[in-house]
């Protein structure tokens, strides 16, 4: 796999944003499911963002940026990207190391459900806090 120099994160929400992402040129593409989503429109930026990888997964690196552990919708989340073609999943305002087990529990088990290769689908945390920085 080559490195990855420019990700594009757009929201998820916006078909419009989702067409014409892979023009700009970035090495990878990142559906963000997390700030940049109205609470409201979080259910459709699910849909689309899984349409989109399933539509064009040997066209593009794609991720997914999901909402943090403490929301309580990152099963969600998770449900609607985890599919063949997504790269990995960036985990937002991560602040410790029991968190990222987590994560990665919940992507093993849907691996194994939907019979993907177990550790397909990489995690990228992002750091977002003190508390993150000085944990991680």
């Amino acid at each position: 796999m080559r490195p990855l120099r420019s990700l594009l994160i757009m929201p998820a929400n916006r078909a419009d944003m989702l067409a014409k992402a892979p023009t700009y040129g970035a090495d990878a593409l990142v559906f963000d499911l997390e700030d940049s989503v109205p609470i409201a429109e979080k259910p459709k930026a699910r849909v689309l963002a899984r349409e989109y990888i399933e539509k064009h997964r040997a066209d593009n690196a794609i991720y997914a940026r999901v909402n943090s552990l403490q929301t309580g919708m990152i099963e969600d989340d998770l449900d609607a990207v985890v599919t063949d073609g997504l790269l990995g999943i960036r985990l937002t305002k991560a602040e410790s190391a029991e968190g990222i087990r987590e994560l990665d529990r919940m992507l093993t088990e849907l691996e194994k459900k939907r019979g993907l290769k177990e550790g397909a689908i990489g995690i990228g945390p992002s750091l977002e806090s003190a508390k993150g920085v000085w944990c991680l």
